[in-house]
C-alpha cells in the first residue's frame, strides 16, 4: 500500500517534468547559431592561424630563414590574402605594410640588431550575408642579428613526452545554483558571461560547465524559482554544446517523494526508491535531449557527505555503493554530447564528495561497478589527497577513471573583510596554484571552479570593485590552462637545471584543523611551479610556468631566463603572459610573449619574471 502511495506521487513529480515518454530521442543538437550570431556563420570564416612566424637569433652574415605562416583551410570558398608588416616591438599592431610581402612565407632582410615582424590573414567571401571581409593577425617575430654566438641561458628543464600522464579534459566553472527554498543574493549568468568564458575564439577559451539539476526542471526553466535566470537555461547548454565544450548537471536533492524525511533540505534517498531515482534522472536528461540541450554527463548527488541547512541529501560510501550496483549503467540508451560531437550515452559521474576520498573505495573495488561508473568527481575542500584507486591498474589502464575536481573556491570559510581583495592582483595567485594541485599533483583531468560569475571567479558581477561581465584577473590565470592544457595529455618535466630548487615543490601540508583539504600552505604557496602537456595528435607541447607571490605580493622567485628543451625539432613556438602589466589593461589580460627558437628547433628561450604565468606552445616540424 505505501508503495502504490509512492507510486502516485512520484507519477505527479514527473508529469510536472513534463517528459514522461516511451523512448529515448536522438540527442540532436541544433547548431543553427542564435540569432547574435556567436560563431560566426554570417561571416565569412575566420582564418585560424595553426603555425605562427618564429623568433630566432643570428650571428652576423648568417643566412635568415623565411617568417612562415599556415592556416586551417578556409571552408566557406573565399578568397585568402597575406600582408607581412614591420614594427617598432615586439607587438602585432600599429606596423607598417611591406610591399610585395604578401604571401605565406617573408624572408626579411635585416641588419644588426632587433626587427619585428607580423603578418595579417584576411579572408573575403562575397557571399557572406554579413561581414563579407574576416582577418587574424599573426603573434610577433622578433629578428636579432647579432656580432658572436651568445650562450645558451644556465637555466633549462627539458619536456619529457616519454613519460605520459591522465588525460586532461579542460577547465571551467558552475553555472548557477538555484535552491528550491533560497536563492538571495547570487549573480546571474547571462549569455555574455557565456560567449565570454567558452567562445573558442575569445581570450579564456573554458570548456567545461557545470548546471544545476534542480528538482523542478519546469520551474526552473520557467524563471519561477527566485531569482533565476532559468529563462535561457536551454540556450546557456545550447551555447557551450556549440563552443564544443561539455556541460554536466548535478543535483542538490531529490524530489522530496523519494526520500527519508519527505523534504528538500537534509534527509536520505529511501533504499526502496533507488530504482525510481535513476528513472528521475533518466528523465532529466530525456527532457534535454528533446530540447536540443544534451549533457555529457550527470552526477547523482552534490557533497553527500555534507549536512547542510539548503537543499542536500546525504549519501554514505555504502549507500552510494549499493545505488550504483543495483541501477547498472542508467544512462543505457539516452545519448549525450560532447566536444563537439554526439556520443553513444550520458556519462555516469560518481557523487561530488567534499573530498573524503575513501568514499569512492567500494565503488572502484568491485570491478562490476567500476565499469559502470565513467568519472569520479571530488571537491577539495575537505582533502586534497590524489584518488589514487582512479589508477590503479596504471594510467593508461583500460579501467582507468577519470578524476574530476568540480568545486572549490576559497571564499567559503574565509573572513568577508577579505571579500574586496579577491579580485586584486596579489590575491590571483590562489588559482592557479589550486590548478597545479589538481593537474600536476593528483593527475585530474578536469577542474571546475565554483561559480562562473561572482567577484572571487572568473567573471565579475559588479560587487566589491568588479565590473559586470569582465573576466577577473583569476579568469585569466584559469585561460592558460584551458588553452594550453586543455585536451591533452600531461607530460613529465625531467633534467631541471640552474632553476632555484624550489620549482615544482608541492606545499600542500595540514591545516590547523588536522584534515588535508586545502590550506594557505597550498593555495598561497609563492613556489614556482611548472606543468607540461602534450597534444593528443603528439604533435605539439606545451609548457604552463608561474611565479606567484604571497597575498602581501612578496616571495615571488625570478627564473630569468630558461631554455626549454624538446624532444624533436620545433617549425614554431607560441607564448601568451599575464603579469600585473598586462592586468592593468582590463581589455587585455594576456600578452603574446616572446620564446626564441634554437637554430635547430630543438630548444627555446623564454623569460619567467616574478609574479608572472607564461604559458608556451611548440609545435613540431612536418
Amino acid at each position: 500500500m505505501q508503495k502504490n502511495k509512492f507510486l502516485a506521487g512520484l507519477f505527479s513529480v514527473l508529469l510536472i517534468f513534463g517528459f514522461l515518454l516511451t523512448g529515448c530521442p536522438q540527442a540532436a543538437v541544433d547548431m543553427t547559431p542564435p540569432s547574435d550570431d556567436p560563431l560566426g556563420a554570417m561571416n565569412a570564416e575566420e582564418p585560424l592561424i595553426t603555425l605562427q612566424p618564429v623568433s630566432r637569433n643570428y650571428e652576423s652574415g648568417a643566412a635568415i630563414d623565411p617568417l612562415t605562416v599556415k592556416i586551417n583551410p578556409i571552408s566557406d570558398g573565399g578568397t585568402v590574402t597575406y600582408q607581412w608588416y614591420s614594427a617598432g616591438s615586439f607587438v602585432s599592431t600599429g606596423g607598417t605594410a611591406i610591399s610585395g610581402a604578401t604571401g605565406t612565407s617573408y624572408t626579411p632582410t635585416a641588419s644588426t640588431g632587433d626587427t619585428y615582424y607580423y603578418v595579417v590573414v584576411n579572408n573575403n567571401n562575397e557571399d557572406a550575408p554579413r561581414n563579407k571581409n574576416t582577418a587574424a593577425t599573426s603573434a610577433p617575430a622578433r629578428l636579432r642579428i647579432q656580432a658572436g654566438s651568445t650562450a645558451a641561458p644556465a637555466a633549462s628543464l627539458t619536456i619529457d613526452p616519454t613519460t605520459k600522464y591522465q588525460y586532461v579534459r579542460g577547465v571551467g566553472a558552475m553555472n548557477q545554483v538555484v535552491w528550491a527554498n533560497d536563492n538571495a543574493g547570487q549573480a546571474l549568468v547571462d549569455m555574455q558571461d557565456i560567449d565570454a568564458a567558452f567562445n573558442p575564439r575569445g581570450k579564456i577559451r573554458l570548456n567545461m560547465l557545470r548546471v544545476l539539476l534542480a528538482p523542478n526542471l519546469e520551474d526552473h526553466v520557467a524563471g519561477r524559482l527566485p531569482n533565476t535566470n532559468g529563462n535561457i537555461y536551454w540556450d546557456i547548454i545550447k551555447r557551450v554544446n556549440q563552443y564544443g565544450g561539455y556541460v554536466y548537471a548535478v543535483p542538490w536533492t531529490a524530489p522530496r517523494e523519494l526520500k527519508t524525511n519527505n523534504a528538500f533540505v537534509g534527509g536520505s534517498l529511501r533504499t526502496d526508491m533507488y530504482q525510481a531515482y535513476a528513472e528521475y534522472l533518466r528523465n532529466f536528461l530525456i527532457r534535454h535531449n528533446e530540447m536540443g540541450a544534451p549533457l555529457y554527463g550527470v552526477s547523482i548527488q552534490n557533497e553527500p557527505d555534507a549536512g547542510v541547512a539548503y537543499d542536500g541529501m546525504l549519501w554514505n560510501a555504502t549507500q552510494s555503493y549499493n545505488w550504483h550496483k543495483q541501477v547498472g549503467v542508467y544512462t543505457e540508451g539516452i545519448p549525450g554530447y560532447g566536444g563537439g560531437k554526439p556520443i553513444d550515452r550520458v556519462k555516469i559521474i560518481t557523487a561530488e564528495t567534499m573530498g573524503a576520498i575513501a568514499f569512492y573505495d567500494p565503488l572502484l573495488d568491485d570491478p562490476e561497478v567500476r565499469k559502470n561508473i565513467d568519472v569520479v568527481a571530488r571537491h577539495h575542500y575537505a582533502s586534497v589527497a590524489p584518488v589514487a584507486k582512479a589508477y590503479q591498474n596504471g594510467f593508461d589502464a583500460d579501467d582507468t577513471k577519470e578524476v574530476w575536481q568540480t568545486e572549490y573556491n576559497d571564499s567559503t570559510s574565509d573572513a568577508a573583510a577579505n571579500h574586496p581583495l579577491r579580485a586584486t592582483w596579489n590575491w590571483v595567485w590562489f588559482m592557479p596554484n589550486i590548478l597545479d594541485r589538481g593537474f600536476r599533483i593528483n593527475k585530474e583531468s578536469a577542474y571546475i571552479y565554483w561559480f562562473l560569475k561572482r567577484f572571487y571567479g572568473i567573471i565579475g558581477e559588479g560587487e566589491y570593485g568588479t565590473v559586470n561581465h569582465e573576466i577577473l584577473p583569476r579568469g585569466y590565470m584559469m585561460g592558460h590552462y584551458a588553452r594550453f592544457a586543455a585536451d591533452t595529455r600531461q607530460v613529465a618535466i625531467s633534467n631541471i637545471t640552474g632553476i632555484t630548487p624550489r620549482l615544482n615543490r608541492s606545499e600542500w601540508g595540514v591545516d590547523t584543523g588536522g584534515s588535508t583539504g586545502v590550506n594557505d600552505a597550498g593555495r598561497w604557496s609563492s613556489t614556482p611551479k611548472a606543468s607540461a602537456y602534450e597534444s593528443m595528435d603528439g604533435k605539439s607541447l606545451s609548457l604552463i610556468i608561474f611565479t606567484p607571490s604571497d597575498r602581501s605580493g612578496s616571495g615571488a622567485d625570478d627564473l630569468g631566463e630558461i631554455e626549454v628543451k624538446l624532444p624533436w625539432q620545433a617549425a614554431s613556438a607560441y607564448a601568451l603572459v599575464t603579469d600585473e602589466q598586462v592586468m592593468s589593461d582590463k581589455d587585455k589580460g594576456l600578452r603574446e610573449e616572446l620564446v626564441v627558437l634554437s637554430a635547430d628547433g630543438r630548444s627555446g628561450i623564454i623569460r619567467v619574471p616574478p609574479r608572472t604565468m607564461l604559458s608556451v606552445r611548440f609545435t613540431q616540424a612536418e
